[in-house]
């Protein structure tokens, strides 16, 4: 080694600055769910020369910083966190005395001023997402929260995955204290909280204070969230593009008054046991929540609102046969504008989210945004290619091949949980080693991205 550089590095290990007489503070600010950790002062100690520090968010794996800039520490989850902050030497050891502080904070919603009212909100943003993204909207159910649903649902995980943002924002309370979104249940007849105008401007904010696009914004929720989705498709289907039901209805009175300014893409995910919404309906609202039509009779109601003239019925591999049901998609096609409704029948299915309880055959949160993926620019299922490229034998036991590829490719092969297990540019695509069950395919090419769903059988 270099005499100078020898002589360099003895001269920064063995420093002369006096440990006993550093000293140090640091401080956290707090907005939404992003922390940034800043450095108040060093006193004796220069980072760098003298050594730098380190952070534990937690208790989890430290962090050794090299520079005094901000730390900023996003999509905290909600709720009290301890940062745990230290100086060190050039080998990574405390100094001593110790120069520590351990600082205890909060993470909160973010906060949204609405017609005089200040709403909440959760927002999440995968890191390194490109501009003009896609924002998806995941709404709670009836005296829930909206913690509840970014945690059973999972589709931060998807979002990461695929790119897109999510929000997910939180009902007011109504006069029983429980968290709602005001779709004009029977016992709420002096509820006047705006939710659809709501959901309109807080999409607004976001797309252009995030750069997201405001053309890709889709709603999916559960039970109540889900039938808001049903009144965004009605009165708001200028902002969003497309909407996925889970376990929720269609108010009579919603389907009564219905004017979109366009028709949009419509999914029900539905347990044929649900006992709250019942899937058969309540025409007599007899169950408090006022009526409602059948699972069936709404979708229906779409499907002729949006022309379909044609009808596929399939059962989903049954992968999981512990969880007491199973899955027939149901697909409407060949509707206006190129749209689609589907429903998804969970044949045993309660008031579930599947992929979170209930049915584990399916992911919710991924069909969804399989769904929505179908409706979008660049990354949108064209029909031509949809019918062009086939995924043959589906479902097989040893090998798969994508038919009439005739320009540059490549193809990735994920389980049900976003987790990429197989990737590559070649036709004939072997499986025998995957694990019986449901995978989903993506076949890249010319910046579209189709995605098919493949079952490997026994």
């Amino acid at each position: 080694m270099n005499k100078f550089y020898v002589l360099l590095f003895f001269l920064i290990s063995s420093s002369s600055f006096s440990q006993d007489e550093v000293s140090a503070d640091w401080s956290v600010s707090v907005e939404g769910t992003t922390a940034t950790l800043s450095i108040n002062n060093f006193n004796n100690f220069t980072v760098g020369l003298d050594g730098h520090w380190h952070y534990i968010l937690n208790n989890e794996e430290y962090v050794a910083v090299h520079d005094i800039n901000d730390v900023v520490i996003t999509n905290l989850p909600i709720g009290n966190h301890t940062i745990t902050v230290w100086l060190v030497d050039h080998m990574h050891n405390a100094l001593d005395p110790a120069v520590e502080e351990v600082i205890s904070f909060s993470t909160d919603y973010s906060t949204f001023n609405h017609q005089g009212d200040v709403r909440d909100y959760i927002f999440y943003e995968p890191e390194n997402l490109p501009a003009d993204a896609a924002l998806v909207f995941v709404l709670h159910g009836y005296s829930s929260d909206a913690t509840n649903i970014y945690d059973y649902s999972g589709m931060n995980s998807v979002a990461e995955e695929y790119g897109f943002a999510v929000c997910y924002p939180r009902g007011t309370l109504d006069n029983y204290g429980n968290r709602f979104w005001n779709v004009g249940y029977e016992f709420h007849p002096n509820e006047t909280v705006d939710d659809v105008d709501f959901l309109v401007q807080l999409s607004s904010y976001l797309s252009a204070n995030y750069n997201l696009s405001s053309e890709n914004i889709f709603s999916t929720g559960m039970s109540n969230g889900g039938e808001m989705g049903y009144m965004l498709a009605c009165q708001a289907s200028d902002t969003f593009r497309g909407v996925v039901s889970v376990a929720g209805m269609m108010l009579q009175d919603i389907m009564d008054t219905c004017n979109p300014e366009r028709l949009i893409p419509i999914l029900e995910i539905h347990g044929t046991n649900d006992y709250i919404n019942i899937y058969n309906g309540d025409p007599n609202g007899s169950g408090g929540w006022g009526a409602y039509p059948s699972i069936p009779e709404t979708i229906e109601y779409w499907s002729n609102l949006n022309n379909c003239s044609s009808f596929s019925s399939e059962n989903i591999e049954n992968s999981n046969t512990s969880d007491g049901s199973y899955v027939v998609k149901e697909r409407n096609y060949d509707c206006q504008d190129e749209n689609e409704i589907w429903l998804y029948k969970v044949v045993g299915g309660d008031h579930d989210w599947p992929g979170a309880w209930g049915n584990f055959d399916i992911n919710s949160s991924l069909e969804a945004w399989l769904f929505f993926e179908q409706t979008i620019g660049s990354l949108s299922i064209d029909n031509n290619l949809i019918n062009e490229f086939k995924v043959y034998p589906n479902p097989s036991n040893s090998h798969i091949s994508i038919s009439n590829i005739t320009k540059n490719f490549k193809f990735e092969i994920y389980t049900l949980n976003g987790v990429i297990i197989k990737e590559g540019n070649y036709n004939d695509i072997p499986i025998s080693e995957l694990e019986n069950g449901i995978y989903i395919i993506k076949i890249i090419t010319d910046n579209r991205i189709i995605s098919k769903r493949i079952i490997k059988k026994p």
